[in-house]
């Protein structure tokens, strides 16, 4: 059976692919769902123990409903994931949402901050992450999306102690 007929799909094969059409507006076209959306990757991204579970900080919403987020909810979900990843208490802080936002995003950025190096940030995001689980390298490389290997390689080149 050819699908395609001098470089078109055949009539009938196009209609069995084109069942539903959905369309999903972007975020910036329903910021209220912003809240709703980073509490539920807040409470999904987490591995604290019950009773136990961060919540964000007063003024921490109003912050992530302040950026742009031209990569839609993946964005959001970056952003809540790095934000937990960062944060130090029981809370998800402004400032621990703020760490990578960009110009324009809803953060303010001093003009005169020194901007740090690719290899400095992953560095520093490592650093932390590693921080947060208390040196567990199998928790922070799952958090991080990569493998112990890989972790361990970059341990080794950024002179990381854990």
């Amino acid at each position: 059976m050819e699908a395609l007929d001098a470089g078109r799909f055949r009539e009938d094969l196009y209609h069995r692919l084109n069942g539903v059409h959905i369309h999903v507006p972007p975020l910036r076209e329903h910021p209220e769902d912003i809240s709703t959306l980073s509490e539920y990757f807040l409470t999904m991204l987490q591995d604290a123990p019950p009773g136990a579970k961060r919540i964000f900080a007063p003024g921490a919403i109003e912050a992530l409903q302040a950026q742009a987020y031209p990569g839609n909810v993946r964005e959001l979900r970056q952003t809540v994931h790095r934000a937990l990843a960062f944060s130090q208490g029981e809370m998800v802080e402004v400032e621990d949402i703020q760490v990578f936002s960009g110009p324009g995003q809803g953060s303010p950025q001093p003009s005169a901050a020194p901007r740090l190096s690719l290899q400095e940030v992953e560095k520093q995001y490592i650093t932390d992450t590693l921080r947060h689980y208390d040196g567990n390298v199998r928790l922070a490389a799952q958090t991080l999306g990569i493998s112990r290997t890989t972790l361990y390689a970059k341990i080794n080149a950024y002179d990381i102690q854990v």
